[in-house]
């Protein structure tokens, strides 16, 4: 599949992951956006950028607040749906 604006944004998991921190570089976000967006095929359209910049922003996010100890466990989110589950039915 193709990237255009008329499709769904061409997401390339390996990209992102291999752009600036995630890879393990310490890059400040200017330079990781560069790196992201020179990975990306030339035929990528704007939307197809801003979506793989969303989500590697989104992924650094998360891996931050893992390393911060910001986590619920398995089993509190599964007792927490479980108890919205029962209040609606």
């Amino acid at each position: 599949m193709g990237c255009s604006d008329t499709q769904p944004p061409c997401y390339d998991a390996k990209a992102t992951i291999k752009a600036g921190n995630l890879s393990g570089h310490n890059m400040n976000a200017k330079e990781s956006a560069q790196h992201l967006i020179n990975q990306l095929p030339e035929q990528a359209s704007w939307s197809d950028i801003m979506y793989e910049l969303y989500v590697k922003q989104k992924i650094e996010a998360g891996l931050r607040a893992v390393e911060e100890g910001r986590t619920i466990p398995h089993d509190q989110v599964k007792a927490r749906i479980l108890a919205r589950q029962q209040k609606t039915s």
